[in-house]
């Protein structure tokens, strides 16, 4: 397998660019598979999203090097909201420090809660009524927790902080439910047991809702 160096390409001259001017990652794996060259993505977005919400940079910040970084086809693909949900969910989980054994006590779980509220505009503004890129979202909350030996609450905390600040709607939860192509399909690993520890949410969703003080007037 040859690398870019051997065939005397820069980075520049390799990454096709989409009409927006951000880089085309579709044409870039294409290239490099022609060219026998080793996968090569256009520009690693994941590692900086989590490195700005360790340094509690705002969620306008983190957008902008979305915007930099990624064309707006791309940024509102299923592998990116994948990418991005996991990114957001690393940035916040290491800054909350459990063995993953118990439930985040009520200070863990406040700042969790803060810090998701923070971040959740990210994926409402890529996500918003789009019920296949808000399942995908749930795909990645359910391998995440696999990956990580589920840690105790997650799965049930993240799906209810998905509702609550209106990133994933009620439909995608009925679809993810009742889905059994995208979310046990590669990437996404541990549907089953997801299900199980989403009960709370589930039954939550079941349940109707109590009017407002509005209406009740």
């Amino acid at each position: 397998m040859k690398t870019v160096a051997a065939v005397n390409l820069t980075l520049t001259e390799l990454i096709p660019l989409s009409r927006d001017g951000k880089p085309d990652s579709e044409r870039v794996a294409d290239l490099c598979d022609r060219q026998g060259l080793q996968s090569l993505t256009a520009v690693d977005v994941v590692t900086p999203i989590v490195a700005l919400i360790k340094a509690k940079k705002s969620s306008d910040d983190v957008l902008q090097h979305i915007g930099k970084a990624v064309s707006d086809a791309d940024s509102k693909s299923p592998s990116f909201i994948n990418d991005l949900t996991t990114a957001i969910i690393t940035g916040i989980t290491s800054t909350v420090e459990t063995d993953g054994t118990k439930s985040p006590d009520a200070k863990q779980t406040a700042a969790e809660k803060a810090a998701v509220e923070q971040y959740s505009p990210v994926l409402k503004k890529l996500c918003h009524l789009n019920s296949t890129l808000q399942l995908h979202v749930l795909c990645s909350i359910q391998t995440f927790a696999h990956k990580h030996s589920q840690p105790m609450g997650l799965v049930d905390r993240w799906f209810e902080y998905m509702y609550d600040e209106d990133v994933v709607e009620e439909l995608a939860f009925d679809n993810y439910k009742k889905d059994s192509d995208v979310s046990k399909s590669s990437p996404y690993e541990g549907k089953n047991q997801a299900l199980k520890l989403a009960d709370a949410m589930y039954t939550r969703l079941a349940q109707p809702e109590e009017p407002d003080d509005e209406d009740k007037a």
